[in-house]
């Protein structure tokens, strides 16, 4: 997180990120990016993972932690043609044939 981040600077990131197919939510204690942290991308350094995108597939289910993880990245913005690619690939591959990319998960991914 960025100091100067607050529940108005995170308003502002709906205008950016417009689609109705996207979900904005503001954790204000950071609660939940330190869960993905410490659950979904351990190796990764900090203390919390924030503007960051989580893929599943269609097979994924949430247990106590949501898999199988087919990839993620950070920044959202800065990853955004990974983050298309990953998306095409999801909406272009059948589930019954074949298996999540895991070794495109990088837990040290910064």
């Amino acid at each position: 997180m960025l100091r100067r981040d607050s529940r108005a600077t995170a308003d502002v990131s709906r205008q950016l990120l417009s689609d109705n197919r996207v979900t904005h939510l503001w954790n204000g204690d950071l609660s939940i990016g330190a869960w993905f942290k410490e659950n979904v991308t351990p190796g990764h350094r900090g203390k919390v993972q924030w503007d960051a995108y989580f893929l599943y597939g269609s097979e994924a289910s949430w247990e106590e932690i949501p898999a199988p993880l087919i990839d993620w990245g950070r920044t959202v913005m800065g990853e955004s043609e990974t983050l298309g690619s990953g998306i095409e690939w999801l909406l272009g591959r059948s589930s019954e044939t074949e298996q999540p990319r895991q070794e495109s998960i990088d837990e040290g991914k910064e």
